[in-house]
């Protein structure tokens, strides 16, 4: 009896880990936060984390995001002295427990059912890393007027070093943290920030 209690505890623990991460360093954002919550909150990914760090901003961006961590207890709002995006990310990633790592910048917004799709690659082709794609718009995201961010080889799982030769040959190197979906494990295991 008591196994089987064990468990179900432990199935509850399981259950209680996002499988998704995702960290979102802000900074002076207030006019962008309410577009990116929105857009992360319609995923159709239930479960995952939100972890949002407050990058020492000076406009209203921190009572904007207080107001999102009430309104859904997925969102957690971390408040730090301004060092950076790059040292809010890596304190980000010290709170995430996702098995995999998405970063957005404030004034991003994700497309309807981006994360499922990314889940559902990343996993079918047992990658550590995805690599996705992203448009420039003026106005609004959905809008007509809508450019191709960058240009790489879609539907295809490849090596890092055939993606290194396709960069190079494209002159294209899309470095970008916000198109990078990355197994948590793996930065972990190979000590990355």
């Amino acid at each position: 009896m008591s196994n089987s209690i064990e468990n179900v505890y432990l199935d509850r623990i399981m259950e209680s880990v996002p499988k998704i991460s995702i960290v979102v360093p802000v900074y002076n954002a207030s006019d962008y936060i309410d577009l990116l919550m929105e857009s992360l909150l319609s995923q159709d990914v239930v479960n995952m984390e939100i972890i949002a760090v407050n990058d020492g901003s000076t406009d209203d961006s921190l009572s904007i995001l207080k107001k999102w961590s009430c309104f859904d207890s997925r969102i957690t709002v971390l408040n730090i002295s301004n060092g950076g995006p790059s040292r809010a990310r890596n304190i980000g990633m010290n709170y995430a427990r996702g098995e995999w790592l998405y970063f957005v910048d404030a004034d991003d917004w994700v497309a309807p059912e981006t994360l499922k799709c990314w889940i559902y690659l990343a996993e079918k082709n047992n990658v550590d890393f995805l690599l996705g794609n992203a448009f420039s718009f003026e106005n609004e995201p959905t809008g007509e007027h809508r450019n191709i961010f960058i240009k790489q080889p879609w539907g295809r799982c490849i090596s890092g070093e055939d993606w290194i030769i396709h960069a190079v040959a494209q002159a294209e190197w899309p470095h970008y943290c916000w198109l990078q979906f990355i197994r948590r494990d793996f930065l972990i295991h190979h000590d990355i920030t």
